[in-house]
């Protein structure tokens, strides 16, 4: 396969196996499909990639090339980095409405630029595991189905239950059969009733209803976003296609809108209405408005506050900023005849502020984060008994509890609530706060860590990592990382890979090289990086180089320039040159001594006297 480089398998289903690969010309990975012929005509194949490869939109996957090696046919697009909505999903959290609305419209947007090719090019397989979440936190829709432009070719391999629209199981199901297909046909509408039923899952963590239910999202009593939002969605998936919106930019637009289908909107909008065609214009009427627009002003001032809430909390995380907003959201007086209505937003806010606590890493936010986990739990199982997210909350109640030291009450909530992937957690994090390394080595080695959800799978391999370095068991340590680097291939990881490879190199030599290929890997290196490549230079006996390297960075952090200097020392005394070697030794050694107890812990202290006494420093 001339021009790439296959790394790994990334994936494989019923339109063949996905792998991530090097693509030599442009250098940057991509992903390579191959794809299970069957028995399309290959020309015919190579058309519609084309077609694709014409399509360029900031939220679609760039397609490059289509061809066949060793009897196989390929296409490669655009490697997309981030996490799948399915994944996302998966952890339990809720998605902050504005973020929701911010995906749904990119992703309308997309589809607008799809269905307005000539011929409609349609996707036909929108679910949460083919919309991709990129690090800047925008939508990328990928997994295409090759030949749906505007045609029934290839329709059984896009149809997936509970996402398809009922016109697609249904002319899958015949197509399947050989029955005649009586002239159904794919719309755009399927489309926009996949693309609703993936943000049905969303917002309740439950699969779609079976094909040709009504789904009622807005009448539901227990749901924490608002009843504006779930009016889309309810119209987006109505089983008949005639009464969905006619095209994704209406969509859309209904979004741009939300506040135009609030209960206060609609009941101004006929009074005005009622009142200007009967002509009169009472008292009672503008006392009505005028009462009617105090509410509707709450009302707003209430869901831009939640919204700003949400929106920090997607922007910057859980913090003391964040959790100092919501204390003051849930003790506004004025706000508690709203609040009083809506158990599952308080259960989320209190959720929050949990994260926030646990986050302090004292022993104190650890019992606070429990308390209010717990809090959020029951108010949950009140509300909506049957939320996933109890579970969740359960889960992080309990960790907070071992982390405060309270290990038998933590296990004993747990228990309540048997979810297997939130035990081997808690059992990981129990070990290894009690510092049983060994214990928690052999969990990991046991335990399915593939199976887990992407963010447990890297805490996970950190953990078992930690251990192993704990233990001194470097090579453990570096394996390990290589798998962290398997689930997550961000500069972060790599990085961590590359100091589990040093700790390595103290016992074989070996590890220098595969240090060097992970720093290699990183994307935007850091001054520390460098420095640490220096390091590996030396390592692998590179002296000059490594020399040339660190000569031309100058950190401001004496911890950093301290080691830089001990090994450019080391490189002038391997090229013979001991007077540079001294001087670089007299300055690391100047700089330790000003150090503080803590940064001096950072240095090898041996190290560093050795070559004070190999270059004649000893008594100065």
């Amino acid at each position: 396969m001339t021009g790439y480089r296959l790394i790994k398998q990334i994936g494989k289903g019923g339109t063949g196996v996905v792998y991530l690969a090097w693509h030599e010309r442009l250098r940057k990975y991509v992903v390579l499909k191959e794809i299970m012929l069957g028995t399309t005509d290959p020309d015919f194949l190579r058309h519609e990639a084309d077609v694709l490869k014409n399509l360029h939109h900031t939220y679609l996957p760039q397609v490059y090339d289509f061809f066949s090696s060793e009897g196989k046919t390929y296409m490669v697009e655009d490697y997309i980095e981030g996490r799948s909505l399915e994944d996302i999903i998966s952890t339990g959290m809720p998605v902050p409405e504005n973020r929701v609305v911010i995906w749904l419209k990119q992703l309308c947007q997309v589809l607008s630029y799809l269905h307005g090719r000539n011929p409609v090019i349609l996707h036909s397989d929108i679910k949460p595991g083919n919309i991709m979440i990129t690090p800047e936190g925008n939508v990328c829709l990928i997994d295409f189905n090759i030949a749906m432009r505007g045609t029934n070719a290839g329709l059984v391999r896009g149809f997936t239950r509970g996402y398809s629209s009922p016109e697609q199981a249904e002319l899958t199901r015949r197509l399947a059969a050989r029955m005649d297909t009586g002239g159904i046909k794919l719309t755009p509408a399927s489309d926009i009733y996949s693309l609703a039923a993936t943000f049905y899952t969303v917002l309740t963590f439950n699969m779609p209803p079976e094909e040709g239910v009504k789904v009622r999202l807005a009448s539901a009593q227990n749901n924490p976003y608002s009843r504006e939002l779930r009016i889309v969605l309810d119209k987006a998936m109505d089983p008949h296609p005639s009464k969905r919106y006619k095209s994704a930019s209406e969509m859309e637009n209904a979004l741009d809108h939300l506040d135009r289908l609030s209960p206060l909107y609609q009941t101004y909008r006929r009074l005005r209405i009622a009142v200007t065609a009967a002509g009169i214009v009472l008292m009672a009427a503008g006392g009505l408005m005028v009462y009617g627009g105090r509410i509707a002003a709450l009302e707003n001032r209430f869901n831009q506050t939640i919204s700003g809430i949400e929106h920090h909390y997607a922007e910057n995380g859980a913090s003391k900023e964040l959790n100092d907003e919501i204390e003051t959201f849930l003790s506004d007086d004025s706000f508690r005849g709203l609040l009083s209505g809506r158990g599952i937003t308080k259960a989320q806010m209190l959720g929050m502020e949990a994260e926030c606590f646990f986050n302090e890493g004292t022993a104190e936010g650890y019992e606070n984060a429990a308390s209010y986990y717990r809090q959020a739990m029951e108010m949950l199982r009140t509300e909506d008994p049957d939320s996933l997210q109890i579970r969740k909350f359960a889960g992080n109640a309990a960790r907070s509890l071992v982390m405060c030291g309270r290990k038998e009450e933590g296990l004993a909530l747990l228990s309540d609530y048997p979810d297997a992937e939130e035990k081997t957690m808690i059992s990981m994090q129990i070990l290894f706060a009690e510092g049983d390394y060994e214990e928690l080595l052999k969990m990991a080695a046991s335990a399915d860590i593939a199976s887990l959800s992407v963010d447990n799978r890297l805490a996970a391999a950190d953990m078992a990592a930690k251990a192993a370095a704990m233990t001194g068991d470097h090579g453990k340590e570096t394996a390990w990382r290589e798998q962290a680097v398997k689930f997550s291939n961000d500069d972060y990881t790599k990085r961590q890979l590359m100091y589990a490879c040093l700790n390595a190199t103290v016992a074989d030599k070996a590890y220098y090289s595969r240090a060097e290929e992970a720093y290699k890997s990183i994307a935007e290196p850091t001054e520390e990086d460098s420095i640490y490549y220096g390091i590996i230079l030396y390592g692998i006996e590179k002296y000059s180089r490594s020399l040339d390297l660190l000569n031309s960075i100058t950190p401001e952090s004496k911890v950093l320039l301290c080691r830089r200097n001990l090994y450019l020392a080391l490189d002038y005394a391997e090229l013979n040159d001991y007077s540079h070697a001294k001087r670089c030794t007299k300055e690391a050694s100047g700089l330790f001594d000003a150090m503080t107890e803590q940064e001096k812990a950072q240095i090898d202290a041996g190290m560093l006297e050795a070559a004070k006494k190999n270059f004649g420093m000893g008594e100065e």
